[in-house]
């Protein structure tokens, strides 16, 4: 399959690099022109032995067009030309319409083994090929080539492919959807509307070219009651006789990708069928500034971005790939009918020439704010729905903010179900039921779930379990490296053989029977969990608590997965558990520059605010932290933002920031100051109890930022450290001894807490 995809991009670099033989045809209105019609042109080419080009000019209206080619030679049909005495192209399409003549595509094309037809600049539109007829705007037969560059295909309709049918005869059959093309608002009363693959290779990968706002809405047949077709909005790729290949890659139009807003009853964007042979999809990006995405797509029934229904070797493949903000009953962003041998894959095996690497510090993809609910909006489905003997296979994504009944919806009897995810984020998601599901019927028949370094945390969920399912045995399910932290929920309901462990977080422990010391309830601490950062603290009792897995390469955004930091002493270490690895120590406190304004500082005394104007450290611009009060008396200190840092272990702790005091004469000003303390066990707030040892750092009383040459020194022996063991961080003005009430003010800024390690070994795991 690779290798097909490779010989046909080098079969278009060695096509477009041959010297122009072609005999030139002309169509238009003026005396240059060689031909009145477009039809005249076509049937002079296909006589003449050759490669031949035809030029479109718009100095005439081609209207009511049934065009018909069949050749084994090359053959271009170009518009671009104001008339036929222009040189060469201008960029403007030249429109062929199709409406108001025969019920027939504007093109029909036949193009045997050997042959390539290009079609250029041109707007093809008004075809209506009737009834269970095929190809609206551009019906495909044969074993050559079609490609189509800088076009428009727009307000077709047919029973199949209401944009483009192309039917694969031979095994060389391929579809080519070059740069620049748009295939838009057409039409299929029965499957694909915008472009209908029967058993060939169609490539779109070059940029500016989306199959976007297409319909398949399916035909009601009245004798039984039911709906005929209704397969594939966008695309359709079907195998038969012939196995079918997509390869899509183009980065679409702006940030909307390359199969956007289409409709159907069964794959809003993409569905992908096969009956005797494969049929394969593979998304992949081409573009880092555009990844490819399947997005805003609905079905009315199932797989609202991408609906799968195949066997054999037929798979979905997808490097660094977003769907997103579909929608469908079941399976909003993913249907996998599923059957023996048939496979949904991201980010697993090698990428296809010219893919671009997955980011770093970045998710490799996601599947996000897809809505899994019926028509009267209710929760209904999976978000992902899987069936009988399927296999879906997740590594490196994040898979957040998605609304519906299930996650990861599983059902279907006389057949087992595979789901593994590796380095997956699953977070922020609305659930009526739970993460993963079973229908009741599903018991009988088992589940192979493989949860590696995923992080599951933050999702609303409305059953009692975050996970339900039968397992096969530990051999086959396991949870390793992961956190699950869904308070006030039992983590697992299951039945049958017990899973595997190694080395978990958990919010509920009892339901993970077996489980021993390999998987304890301890709070995660995530960095931002608020606003959907799910990073690590560097206290965090997942950092440094595990063992790294053989493979182990890369966590979730594409960073080094065995990172052994100092300080932290953890014996089941280097690497840490979840999917986000922690890459150095520093910084302890969070936005300590200001930077996100008073983001990760509480504020419960109302006396601070970000002031844009000031700033001494971080990004120019970037602003500070501002404690004000007014009508203070003499003395009075001014208490501002809190922060609680816990600490990842004993060491002496190097507290400083930069300071500013307000204007006026240098013996009044006001005394910026930071009060630290030290809890030992002041739990998760850093306020329970009193503190065990306190202080403060004089920052300045000077109307320009200071940052003092003696930080503050706080001591934290081994003896002293637990797992529970803070710093609580609170700048705060003092008034100096003026004699009336006034305005107490300062600026802080860069604020930091290094550590210089202690050198007493510490290794405790990751138990509170």
């Amino acid at each position: 399959m690779a290798a097909r995809f490779v010989f046909f991009i080098s079969l278009l670099t060695a096509l477009a690099a041959r010297p122009a033989q072609a005999a030139v045809y002309t169509v238009g209105a003026d005396g240059a022109c060689t031909h009145a019609t477009i039809a005249d042109a076509i049937t002079s080419a296909e006589s003449h032995p050759g490669a031949d080009t035809i030029r479109v000019a718009r100095n005439r209206s081609y209207t009511q067009q049934a065009l018909t080619l069949s050749t084994s030679q090359e053959l271009e049909i170009t518009g671009g030309f104001a008339d036929c005495a222009q040189a060469a192209s201008d960029g403007n399409l030249t429109t062929i319409d199709g409406a108001g003549g025969a019920t027939e595509p504007v093109f029909r094309i036949t193009a045997d083994s050997g042959a390539l037809v290009r079609l250029a600049w041109l707007t093809i539109r008004g075809g209506d090929e009737d009834g269970r007829g095929y190809g609206g705007g551009i019906y495909f037969k044969g074993d050559g080539i079609l490609q189509i560059d800088h076009s428009t295909i727009t307000a077709n309709s047919a029973g199949y492919g209401g944009g483009i049918y192309a039917q694969g005869t031979g095994r060389d059959a391929e579809l080519v959807i070059g740069e620049g093309v748009q295939i838009l608002a057409n039409t299929a009363r029965y499957s694909g509307g915008g472009v209908y693959d029967d058993g060939l290779e169609m490539t779109m990968v070059a940029p500016d070219s989306w199959i976007a706002g297409n319909h398949a809405p399916g035909v009601l047949n009245t004798s039984t009651g039911e709906y005929d077709g209704g397969y594939a909005g966008g695309l359709m790729v079907l195998s038969g006789d012939l196995p079918a290949y997509a390869y899509i890659g183009s980065g679409g139009i702006g940030s909307a990708g390359p199969i956007y807003l289409n409709d159907a009853r069964y794959g809003g964007g993409v569905a992908v069928v096969a009956h005797d042979e494969d049929a394969v999809l593979q998304l992949f990006t081409t573009n880092a500034a555009q990844p490819v995405r399947i997005k805003s797509n609905s079905a009315s029934v199932a797989g609202g971005g991408v609906y799968f229904e195949a066997g054999r070797s037929s798979k979905i493949l997808a490097w660094y790939a977003f769907i997103e903000d579909n929608v469908a009953p079941q399976g909003a962003a993913l249907f996998h009918g599923g059957s023996q041998g048939a496979d949904v894959w991201f980010n697993r095996d090698a990428a296809p020439p010219g893919t671009v690497p997955c980011p770093v510090d970045a998710p490799c993809g996601a599947i996000a704010d897809n809505v899994a609910e019926d028509e009267h909006g209710e929760a209904s489905g999976g978000i992902i729905d899987v069936r009988k003997w399927s296999w879906t296979d997740m590594r490196r994504i994040a898979i957040v903010r998605n609304r519906g009944r299930d996650l990861v919806r599983a059902h279907g009897s006389s057949g087992s179900i595979d789901v593994e995810l590796d380095h997956v984020l699953i977070a922020d998601n609305v659930l009526n039921e739970r993460v993963l599901g079973v229908d009741d019927d599903t018991w009988d028949d088992g589940i192979v779930v493989q949860l590696d370094n995923a992080t599951v945390a933050g999702n609303s969920i409305g059953a009692d379990s975050v996970l339900k399912f039968r397992a096969w045995g530990p051999d086959g399910c396991w949870i390793r490296r992961s956190i699950i932290w869904q308070p006030g929920k039992t983590t697992l309901e299951t039945a049958g053989e017990p899973l595997s462990y190694l080395t978990d977080i958990v919010s509920e422990v009892g339901s993970l029977a077996g489980s021993g010391p390999e998987a304890v309830v301890a709070e995660p601490r995530f960095v931002d969990p608020g606003n959907g950062d799910y990073a690590l603290r560097a206290a965090s009792p997942a950092v440094d608590a595990a063992p790294t897995l053989g493979g182990d390469t890369l966590d979730l955004y594409g960073r080094n997965r065995v990172v052994d930091l100092p300080v932290v002493e953890n014996s089941r270490g280097p690497s840490d558990i979840g999917a986000i690895e922690r890459q150095t120590l520093l910084p302890l406190v969070l936005n300590g520059d200001f930077d996100d304004g008073l983001a990760m500082w509480s504020n419960g005394t109302n006396v601070s605010s970000w002031d844009s104007t000031q700033n001494a450290s971080g990004g120019a611009g970037s602003g500070s932290a501002m404690v004000r009060l007014d009508d203070t008396a003499p003395g009075q200190r001014v208490y501002g933002l809190t922060q609680c840092v816990h600490l990842p272990g004993p060491g002496t702790y190097v507290l400083n920031g930069w300071g500013r005091s307000g204007a006026g004469p240098a013996a009044s000003r006001d005394a910026v100051r930071l009060l630290w303390e030290f809890r030992r066990a002041g739990g998760e707030e850093c306020t329970l109890g009193a503190a065990d040892a306190a202080g403060d750092l004089h920052l300045t009383t000077q109307n320009a930022w200071v940052r003092p040459a003696a930080p503050a020194l706080i001591t934290v022996s081994a003896a002293d450290w637990t797992y529970l063991s803070s710093i609580a961080i609170t700048p705060f003005v003092v008034e100096n001894g003026v004699a009336s009430p006034t305005t107490t003010v300062g600026w802080f800024d860069g604020v930091t807490l290094d550590v210089v390690p202690s050198d007493v070994i510490f290794a405790d795991d990751f138990e509170p």
